[in-house]
Formats: C-alpha cells, sequence, structure tokens
C-alpha cells in the first residue's frame, strides 16, 4: 500500500470514530435534556415532583378508541384500545380521575355510559362485560 493512502485510511478511521462519539453524545444529552423537560412538564401539571398517574391522557385513549376513525370513515369502537386504556390505570381513585377527565373533554358525557353504549352494541361478544371485569379489578 502506498504510504500516503495508508494515512488517508487512517485519517478516514480517526474521522469516523469521532462523528460516532459525537453523534452519541449529543444523542445522550438530548435524551436527557427531554427526560427533565418532561419531569418538569409533570411538576408543572401536578404541582410537585411526584408523578401522578396521567389520566387526562387516559380519557382522550378511551374517547379516540370510541371514535376510531380511519381513512375511509368511522370503523367502529376499538375495542382492544379499550382494553389497554383501562388496564393503564392503577387504581379506582385514578379510574375516578379518569371519569372526571372523560367528561370535562367529551362536554359532560358519562364514561359509564359510553363504555356501555360502545361495548354492547349488537356487534360485540361479551366486551362490556370485559371491560367491567378490568375495572371492577382496580384496587
Amino acid at each position: 500500500m502506498i504510504p500516503v493512502a495508508d494515512d488517508i485510511l487512517k485519517i478516514g478511521i480517526g474521522t469516523a470514530l469521532a462523528l460516532g462519539a459525537i453523534g452519541g453524545t449529543v444523542w445522550y444529552a438530548t435524551s436527557k435534556l427531554q427526560e427533565h423537560n418532561q419531569d418538569n412538564a409533570y411538576e408543572r401539571a401536578y404541582g410537585g415532583k411526584e408523578k401522578q398517574f396521567p389520566a387526562a391522557q387516559t380519557a382522550i385513549k378511551l374517547q379516540m378508541a370510541f371514535e376510531n376513525v380511519g381513512p375511509f370513515g368511522a370503523w367502529g369502537t376499538d375495542e382492544e384500545a379499550v382494553f389497554r386504556a383501562l388496564r393503564e390505570i392503577p387504581t379506582r381513585k385514578d379510574f375516578n380521575r379518569v371519569e372526571t377527565e372523560y367528561a370535562k373533554i367529551t362536554k359532560g358525557r358519562s364514561l359509564a355510559q359510553d363504555l356501555q353504549e360502545e361495548l354492547e352494541d349488537g356487534w360485540s361478544s361479551g366486551y362490556y362485560q370485559k371491560a367491567q371485569e378490568i375495572i371492577n379489578k382496580l384496587p
């Protein structure tokens, strides 16, 4: 190999390693900054450092699961999305908070009533009962 080509190869490898290290450092710093910002958002939202269950987000997930609009129109309730959202709720107290938030975002609609209407629509097979079982198991 020509000595100049060998030097160019070493410089290229060194440059690639340096760029990789810089990229990794930037990624790590960015991820830590995002975590910090998320913690601050919780602190602002809930008035303390302790993270609380995000009841409003779960209420929105439930509303979206009920609406379940696809590119060609409404497809009906996404039962699995409803069950996933209900399983995220850690306690009965948090479920009550979800009900309150749901009423706020749906202009007074009842989560209990919407669960029954959406999951007992004549097409569903035991979905409402399954949702009730998830709710009833909450501590």
